[in-house]
């Protein structure tokens, strides 16, 4: 079970650029008032629910009935200008497909680890970084904890 936040967009210079203690501010609210975090989570080959996490658990509320495609645009002029997609994952969780086969709208998840301390930012599938959730002011952001990219050399 993958468990997401939104992705970020990101050039590949900026993502080179981040350093240990960085943060990352979300381009949405994640974290609603009531401490509850919005998120989406899916199986490989599965459709994509609408879910909250709060208190280290997982509840489910509505399948999304379709993700929007971004448009494309121009090709950059320098492949440090490309921007890539940075998912924000908070958590994965492992179980048989006949319990994932019982999932129904309004279940509850135990995650068995609090999401807010373990997120995994990822390019293309790999870890890319490592944090943990923020709140500045009214925003959602990603404290970096963890960096496993290659420096941009200047």
């Amino acid at each position: 079970l993958d468990v997401r936040i939104a992705p970020i967009n990101l050039a590949l210079a900026e993502l080179q650029r981040l350093a240990q203690g960085d943060v990352i501010l979300l381009d949405h609210q994640s974290v609603g008032d009531d401490g509850a975090m919005s998120v989406v989570a899916h199986l490989s080959n599965s459709p994509w629910f609408r879910a909250s996490i709060r208190d280290c658990r997982l509840s489910i509320q509505s399948v999304v009935d379709r993700l929007m495609d971004k448009p494309e645009f121009l090709p950059p002029e320098s492949l440090d200008s490309l921007n890539l997609t940075v998912d924000v994952d908070v958590g994965r969780l492992t179980m048989p497909l006949g319990q994932l086969r019982e999932l129904a709208v309004g279940q509850v998840i135990d995650l068995g680890f609090d999401a807010t301390t373990s997120v995994s930012l990822r390019v293309n599938g790999q870890v890319v970084a490592t944090g943990e959730l923020v709140r500045i002011a009214e925003r959602t952001g990603v404290r970096l904890l963890d960096l496993r990219l290659p420096r941009a050399e200047r």
